[in-house]
């Protein structure tokens, strides 16, 4: 999902965000393997609204 030149990225292996810049350089990455708050069991979408909120698919815990 490319957002205001960064590209979001759902990566399910790692359990976690990871943004990048419109080139493919690395900025940051959120999350962390588990069932709590900021954590993904196999996040595999991820869209952003037009004021910058993050919305993410959780196959593994069920929930957006």
């Amino acid at each position: 999902m490319l957002f205001y030149g960064s590209v979001f990225v759902a990566d399910c292996c790692n359990y976690c965000i990871q943004k990048f810049t419109a080139v493919g350089e690395f900025i940051t990455a959120r999350g962390i393997k588990g069932e709590g708050k900021g954590e993904f069991l196999y996040p595999f979408g991820v869209v952003l609204n037009s004021l910058g909120n993050v919305y993410v698919s959780e196959y593994g815990n069920h929930c957006i």
